[in-house]
């Protein structure tokens, strides 16, 4: 089963549904405070973000969670920045819901490619963002 963006958001939604503030529904206003980013990064690297201290009450907050977030991905997982948190702050509460699609993409290539992906996601992944086709094949032991 081939994964498209519902696919991909429902995949978020599972690895996020525990979190206090997250609520993953779409690509755009759910991302927009850095918070389901850095819920996203905590269900695997939980020693690197303490979830229960973050807030979006402030501009600041937001700014400092999506530093947190592409500061743990850059190390943790070798994801470069897609957009810089001056980006993220200057779109709220809108974010480019292609930038930020196609920057989860990533995050989940390089979690399943670790061996990390907890909530099992279809076997092909196949999504276009911006003109631009990413995929993955499926492999031995995927789901389907």
């Amino acid at each position: 089963m081939p994964l498209n963006s519902g696919a991909l958001l429902g995949w978020c939604q599972r690895e996020t549904a525990t979190y206090d503030g997250v609520s993953v529904e779409n690509w755009s206003r759910s991302w927009n405070d850095g918070l389901a980013f850095c819920a996203l990064l905590h269900r695997h690297f939980p020693d690197d973000i303490r979830f229960g201290s973050l807030n979006s009450s402030t501009p600041q907050s937001r700014a400092r969670n999506f530093e947190l977030a592409f500061g743990v991905a850059e190390r943790r997982l070798d994801v470069e920045r897609l957009f810089d948190v001056e980006d993220m702050m200057a779109t709220y509460p809108r974010p480019d819901g292609r930038s930020v699609t196609t920057y989860v993409v990533l995050l989940y290539n390089a979690i399943e490619e670790r061996g990390m992906v907890v909530a099992a996601a279809p076997a092909a992944v196949s999504l276009e963002v911006a003109g631009q086709r990413w995929r993955r094949e499926a492999t031995e032991g995927d789901e389907g």
